[in-house]
């Protein structure tokens, strides 16, 4: 992965599942590194690398993206990568949406 989107191994520890690491958009030369939630995922100009791919909300992102792809309106101009950004930031946010509504759901009887 580091050669196929030339990025130094630092950038990928944002990835890695292991560490906790607040939620980050690192955007290096080729690629934007993005781990927001249950998002963690590699944009580059073409394409998006997804880390568990199993996850119902990384699946969702996935269908989502696709989706918006297929349908995506000739004067859209925004480039991929920013199409890909954006979708990730709104299940970030969709995802700490779900977990308030939760959480309020158990405080207030």
């Amino acid at each position: 992965m580091m050669r196929r989107c030339e990025l130094p191994a630092r950038d990928l520890r944002l990835l890695d599942p292991l560490f906790v690491y607040p939620s980050t958009v690192l955007g290096c030369e080729r690629a934007i590194v993005v781990n927001l939630e249950q998002i963690r995922c590699i944009i580059t100009a073409d394409e998006v690398l997804l880390l568990n791919s199993f996850n119902s909300y990384v699946f969702q992102y996935a269908a989502e993206l696709q989706r918006r792809l297929l349908q995506c309106a000739e004067g859209d101009e925004l480039p991929f990568e920013f199409r890909a950004l954006e979708l990730a930031l709104e299940a970030a946010c969709s995802f700490l949406d779900a977990q308030l509504h939760l959480w309020v759901q158990e405080l207030v009887p």
